[in-house]
C-alpha cells in the first residue's frame, strides 16, 4: 500500500503544470496556437483513452504504469525545444498516451490491492496524497520559473524518474489479478465487445459516465485556461503559483475526509450542493472581469470542492464495475473527458478573436457544469 502511495505522490508532482503556457508565450507561442495545442493534446488523450485502458486491463495494471512514466519522461523533454513547434506537439501526444495510460489504471490498482469496503477510505487517502502532491508541485513550479526554466523542466523529470523507480518496485503478488484474454488477436475485440455489453446493460452507468465527464471537462478547462487569466489581472507568475498551491491543499483536506463528511451527510446532497456552488462561481468569473479577488474566488472554490465531488462520483463508478473491464471502463469515462476538453479548446481558439479568455471560460464552463448537474440528478432518479 505504502509503495502505492508514494508512486502516486510523485507522478502528480508536476511542476510545470500551470507555468507550460506562460513558458511557450515567453517564446512567441500566440493564445490560439495553445489553445491549439491544448485541443491537440485532448484529441489524443481521446483517442488513447479506450485503447490504454484496454492494454492496462491486458498487460497489467503494473506494467501500463511504468510504460506510462517512460512516455512521460520523453514529453518533459520536449520542452528544452520550444522555438520547434513540432517537437512541442509530439511531446504533447506523447503526454496525452502517457496520462490515459495512468488515468484509471492507478484507481484500478488501488481498487484491486484493497477491501471492497474500505475502498472509499483509501481512495480519499489516495486522492488526498495526490492533490497535496500537486499542490507542491503547484508551489515550486511558478517560483522555480522565475529563476530558471531550465531547472524547472530538469525537477520535473526527476519527479518522473523517482515515480517510475517506486512504480517497478511494487510487489505484484500483491495484485488481485484477473485472467486477461490469452489470445492477442482477439483481445482487443472481446474487451470492447465486454465494454459495450457492459454500458448497454447498465443503464445507470451510462448517466454517471456523462456527469462524471462533464464534470471533469468543466473543472479542468478553467484549471488550464486560468493561469493566463490572472496573469493578465496583472498577478504574478509566483502569486499564480500559489493561488493553484492553496486550492491543492485544501482539495486535499476535503478529499481526506471525504469517507467522514459523506457518512454523516447524504453524498447525493453533498455533490448537488457542490454542483451549484460551482454553477454559480463560475458564472461569476465572466461577470467580473475586471475584480481580480473575485474572479480569482470563483475559479478556487469550484476547483476546492470538485476533490470531495470527484471522490464521491469515482467511489459510486467503482462499486458497479466489473473487474475484468475496470481500467477499460474508466478510460470511457476519461475518453467523453476528452473529448469535452477537445470541444472545449478548440472553442477557446475560435472564441479568443471575439470574446476575451475570461468570458470564454466562464460560458465553457458553466454549460459543462449544468450539464453534469442534470445528469447526476438522473443517475439518482435510476
Amino acid at each position: 500500500m505504502k509503495k502505492i502511495l508514494v508512486y502516486n505522490s510523485f507522478s502528480n508532482m508536476m511542476p510545470e503544470l500551470i507555468v507550460w503556457m506562460i513558458y511557450l508565450q515567453n517564446f512567441g507561442w500566440s493564445i490560439a496556437e495553445i489553445a491549439l495545442l491544448q485541443g491537440i493534446f485532448t484529441f489524443f488523450s481521446a483517442i488513447f483513452e479506450i485503447p490504454s485502458g484496454i492494454i492496462a486491463d491486458k498487460i497489467g495494471y503494473k506494467r501500463a504504469l511504468q510504460l506510462a512514466e517512460l512516455i512521460c519522461i520523453f514529453y518533459l523533454i520536449s520542452y528544452f525545444f520550444p522555438l520547434n513547434r513540432m517537437v512541442i506537439y509530439i511531446g504533447f501526444i506523447c503526454f496525452s498516451l502517457g496520462l490515459s495510460l495512468i488515468s484509471g489504471t492507478d484507481t484500478s490498482l488501488l481498487y484491486n490491492i484493497t477491501d471492497g469496503n474500505k475502498f472509499l477510505k483509501y481512495m480519499g487517502i489516495f486522492n488526498s496524497l495526490g492533490i497535496i502532491s500537486v499542490a507542491f508541485g503547484n508551489l515550486i513550479g511558478g517560483w522555480i520559473a522565475e529563476k530558471s526554466w531550465t531547472l524547472l523542466f530538469l525537477i520535473s523529470l526527476l519527479f518522473r524518474v523517482v515515480a517510475l523507480i517506486c512504480i517497478t518496485s511494487f510487489d505484484v503478488s500483491k495484485i488481485r489479478e484477473v485472467e486477461p484474454i490469452a489470445d492477442n488477436k482477439k483481445a482487443i475485440k472481446l474487451y470492447l465487445e465486454r465494454l459495450y455489453d457492459f454500458v448497454k446493460t447498465t443503464k445507470k452507468f451510462k448517466y454517471i459516465l456523462v456527469s462524471s465527464a462533464f464534470l471533469m471537462s468543466s473543472v479542468t478547462l478553467s484549471y488550464q485556461y486560468m493561469p493566463v487569466v490572472l496573469e493578465q489581472l496583472s498577478l504574478t507568475t509566483g502569486q499564480v503559483s500559489l493561488i493553484y498551491a492553496i486550492v491543492s491543499v485544501l482539495g486535499s483536506v476535503l478529499s481526506f475526509f471525504s469517507e467522514k463528511l459523506t457518512s454523516k451527510w447524504s453524498s447525493r446532497g453533498v455533490a448537488v450542493i457542490i454542483f451549484f456552488i460551482s454553477l454559480l462561481l463560475f458564472l461569476g468569473i465572466g461577470r467580473f472581469p475586471y475584480h481580480s479577488i473575485i474572479v480569482t474566488i470563483s475559479f478556487m472554490v469550484p476547483n476546492i470542492l470538485y476533490e470531495l465531488l470527484s471522490v464521491i462520483i469515482d467511489s459510486t463508478v467503482h462499486e458497479d464495475l466489473r473487474d475484468d473491464i475496470r481500467a477499460s471502463s474508466i478510460s470511457l469515462i476519461n475518453f467523453a473527458n476528452s473529448i469535452m476538453l477537445t470541444f472545449g479548446s478548440i472553442l477557446v481558439s475560435l472564441l479568443s478573436g471575439l470574446f476575451s479568455l475570461q468570458i470564454t471560460i466562464s460560458l465553457i464552463c458553466t454549460t459543462l457544469m449544468l450539464l453534469s448537474l442534470l445528469s447526476y440528478i438522473e443517475f439518482g432518479r435510476r
